[in-house]
């Protein structure tokens, strides 16, 4: 297995669960990213209609935390209904995976309200991916948003421990990512 890139930064809470500290140091901000620094990217789970209308996805689109389907979203308002243009962070309409703009998705739904409707195997793969892509584009920082809480899951129904693992459990065999940073999703 390929060692994890340095860049991709992951929440603190990640790294609590696992009892790891990562090799740079360096962790996603606390609390909701609401600014980027000009080489940093927003990494946050989306569903396979590319709908982001809640958490960290919403947060993404629209700039505002909590569910944002029916708060006067601009993606009711979009030509295709459920998808529009990212007003926030990068996210085109649409995008269900992989970078565009100033974020990168991992489809972690079905669709929206669908948890656990992607595996926890079909999450790995993507953040290998995600690692691969982050290893190309060393210039740029990848800040992964927390998913789940020590109380709830997340969004897509995993826990914080089953969403952890997806992105730490690799650390066996390689080192442990440095330039993913992650975040806790926006309050609800």
């Amino acid at each position: 297995m390929n060692p994890s890139p340095t860049n991709v930064l992951l929440p603190r809470a990640y790294w609590h669960w696992a009892h790891q500290t990562p090799t740079t140091g360096r962790y996603t901000p606390e609390g909701p990213i609401t600014v980027l620094d000009p080489n940093e990217v927003f990494v946050f789970g989306s569903n396979a209609a590319g709908f982001h209308g809640a958490g960290a996805a919403g947060w993404a689109y629209t700039g505002q935390a909590g569910n944002q389907y029916r708060a006067g979203n601009p993606m009711l308002r979009a030509r295709h209904r459920t998808r529009g243009y990212w007003a926030r962070l990068g996210i085109a309409r649409g995008w269900q995976q992989g970078q565009h703009g100033r974020s990168y998705a991992l489809c972690t739904i079905r669709r929206p309200g669908a948890k656990r409707s992607v595996p926890l195997t079909e999450i790995r793969q993507q953040v290998e991916q995600l690692y691969r892509f982050a290893a190309q584009h060393p210039q740029l920082a990848f800040l992964v948003v927390q998913t789940g809480s020590a109380t709830q899951p997340g969004h897509n129904g995993y826990s914080l421990a089953e969403n952890a693992s997806c992105y730490l459990e690799r650390l066996e065999s390689s080192p442990s990512p440095g330039n993913v940073p992650t975040s806790q999703t926006p309050p609800a």
